[in-house]
């Protein structure tokens, strides 16, 4: 038997050559290969050619290091499962951090989404910027709250851009109208054309406080995606039910803390009107806010001072929650006159960085009973 540094080559008595490689594996050679060498060369010189020749293959055979890595980085995309290059995933706009929120969600790693209006930024009253245009101009679709909301700064650009295709959830999730007369103004509040009374059936946009109708805009954006990228339809339906399954959780949440609250505490006044579907789904009783209006841009009158400071004191509460991002004088000038405590921290609008949804649902939810509580 001759031994060399990958294997071995020896006769059995058989007759059959045959050789062990490093791994202890055996293979078996033809005995007329080794016949038609033996004619014009001694066995022993017929072995180490042989040897020699099984030995070039296996060289050429192996992998390099390139192709190594190339078979490693293959199998770790299989293991992970399906995986999007960044260059090729959907970009899709929304108007604000919720609907992002909510879109990358569902999308995972087949989209990319992005909201026009910054995290921690107050959507009333943002105007658009060059940076803002050139993106939403690059998407071919843009997810809005709708009814009314995003105001003028993007309605008006939009109209513009009839190739840019708008969803807005909220024409599916059955909205809640105002009552009474109280003014309902987003966006530009000079803009007259944008103005509609609450009485003359304008609907409260901030549907996402009832997470029971964030499932239908959640079923409505897993639908839309699936008509926009047909092949990630099961993927996005997938991950649409999943996320379902966690703001049922989040809606037995809420009904959980807010019955810690004594029954005839359940009542909260807030900075400005944008509670309505809390009261709604959870029956807690939204007293007229400081300002009655889902603008907190809009100053309150005389008039709504007078009928918070009367409201405060029939019901007897004894807290006011204000927004986090603003520091409100009127709201003050209410409970300097009553002794009512100042709440900030609501966030009413938007996400915080890095803030998710369910998150900033759990966070106001924390802030409210609290306070009430103690």
């Amino acid at each position: 038997m001759i031994v060399l540094s990958y294997l071995s080559i020896d006769k059995g008595e058989n007759g059959i050559y045959s050789h062990l490689d490093k791994n202890g594996t055996r293979s078996h050679y033809p005995h007329g290969l080794m016949e038609k060498i033996s004619l014009v060369l001694p066995t022993s010189q017929c072995i180490n050619i042989l040897s020699f020749f099984i030995l070039g293959l296996l060289i050429a055979c192996s992998p390099t290091d390139s192709e190594k890595k190339s078979i490693a980085t293959s199998g770790s995309n299989v293991a992970r499962g399906s995986n999007i290059e960044e260059n090729s995933k959907l970009r899709i706009m929304s108007s604000t951090p919720i609907i992002a929120d909510w879109l990358n969600e569902i999308g995972g790693n087949r989209l990319s989404a992005r909201s026009i209006v910054p995290h921690s930024v107050n959507p009333h009253g943002y105007q658009l910027g060059a940076k803002d245009l050139a993106e939403i101009t690059e998407s071919s679709h843009v997810f809005t709250v709708g009814l009314n909301y995003e105001g003028q700064w993007l309605v008006k650009f939009l109209n513009n851009h009839p190739g840019i295709d708008q969803i807005a959830l909220g024409d599916v999730i059955s909205p809640l109208k105002y009552e009474g007369g109280n003014k309902h103004v987003h966006g530009n509040q000079h803009e007259d054309e944008h103005e509609s009374e609450h009485g003359n059936g304008a609907y409260d946009p901030h549907f996402w406080f009832d997470p029971s109708r964030v499932i239908i805009a959640i079923t409505k954006i897993a639908d839309e995606l699936s008509k926009i990228d047909p092949e990630g339809s099961d993927f996005y339906q997938s991950r649409a039910s999943r996320y379902i399954s966690e703001l049922e959780k989040l809606d037995n949440f809420i009904f959980a803390e807010l019955g810690k609250i004594p029954a005839d505490k359940r009542k909260i006044m807030t900075e400005h009107e944008s509670l309505k579907y809390l009261s709604d789904r959870y029956g807690i009783e939204i007293l007229e806010a400081v300002i009655p209006s889902v603008n907190s841009e809009v100053g309150p009158t005389p008039k709504n001072l007078v009928a918070a400071i009367d409201s405060i004191k029939q019901h007897e509460i004894q807290v006011i929650f204000l927004e986090s991002s603003t520091r409100n004088s009127s709201a003050e000038t209410v409970a300097d006159e009553t002794g009512i405590n100042v709440v900030y921290g609501l966030s009413v609008e938007t996400l915080k960085v890095g803030q998710t949804y369910v998150d900033f649902m759990k966070s106001n939810l924390r802030t409210i009973v609290s306070n009430i509580i103690d």
